[in-house]
């Protein structure tokens, strides 16, 4: 198993290519560098991989190639809006695109149930950063990140009395999403350079929801570890901070190698629940 400062790379011994019909394929698409993850019928991880667009190793390559029956793909998306399950209307699709940014209609946007928090993401389809997937798997399921980060860790904070703050970070872009006494409060992404503008979003985002630090419990995913300069500026303000235990939120079986860096991949496994 090979890891290094952005993801790993594993493959179990039970991985068989001659099953491919029982197995899905997961994909993170990123800007420049994607993460594919192969699960079993059980929610076993069998192999886990990252490449970059510009070097795809011959692994990557295979799997890219094999005909998959089940293919879902998160993707990062920056223009959208929420409408909770009671009062969305389809009819007002066009309304709801026109409060996503201006001159957008209706059919250049797509609706993505979040069904454990009783919201739905509205979301403009171009910005989608998975043309060469969507050409490589037609009939593949495409998600916002941050749709299944709602789901599957919005749906456990949304049962927590308190304040959590949930953080995703993906290479230059910030997720962070907010509950309060169980309740949806916040959702957005942001774009950012370094560790000053992750701590300016953060700031702002707490300051904006009125969120007391010494009561803001933090739930953290993606490229973030302990130690890096992200995880020192959250440190300033608070010790209440958890990484995501991706395997039991995503109800996925995840080998003992990959345990203290579960948290990395929380919505690309997520996408394993997601039924949308």
């Amino acid at each position: 198993m090979h890891h290094d400062l952005f993801g790993m790379d594993y493959t179990s011994p039970s991985f068989d290519i001659q099953h491919i019909d029982r197995y899905a394929l997961l994909v993170q698409a990123g800007t420049k560098d994607h993460v594919l993850a192969v699960v079993d019928d059980k929610a076993h991880l069998l192999l886990l991989t990252t490449f970059d667009s510009d070097r795809l190793h011959s692994q990557a390559a295979d799997v890219l190639e094999a005909p998959f029956s089940k293919v879902r793909v998160v993707c990062r998306q920056n223009a959208f809006t929420f409408v909770p399950d009671e009062v969305y209307d389809e009819q007002y699709l066009g309304q709801y695109a026109a409060s996503i940014a201006h001159g957008l209609g209706a059919e250049r946007v797509a609706v993505t149930p979040i069904p454990a928090i009783g919201v739905r993401q509205v979301h403009a389809v171009e910005p989608f950063a998975y043309h060469r997937f969507a050409d490589r798997f037609p009939a593949a399921m495409f998600v916002p990140e941050t749709s299944v980060l709602l789901e599957v860790a919005g749906g456990r904070l949304a049962k927590k009395q308190g304040a959590y703050l949930g953080i995703d970070v993906w290479g230059t872009r910030l997720a962070l999403y907010c509950f309060k006494q169980g309740q949806f409060l916040f959702c957005n992404t942001f774009e950012m350079g370094d560790e000053n503008d992750f701590n300016y979003h953060v700031l702002h985002t707490v300051q904006t929801l009125n969120l007391p630090w010494e009561n803001l419990r933090c739930l953290l995913s993606g490229q973030i570890d302990e130690h890096d300069a992200y995880f020192r500026v959250l440190r300033k303000y608070t010790d209440q901070l958890e990484f995501a235990e991706t395997a039991r939120l995503s109800r996925t079986v995840l080998p003992i190698e990959l345990e203290q860096y579960q948290h990395r991949y929380l919505a690309l496994m997520g996408l394993n629940t997601c039924e949308l």
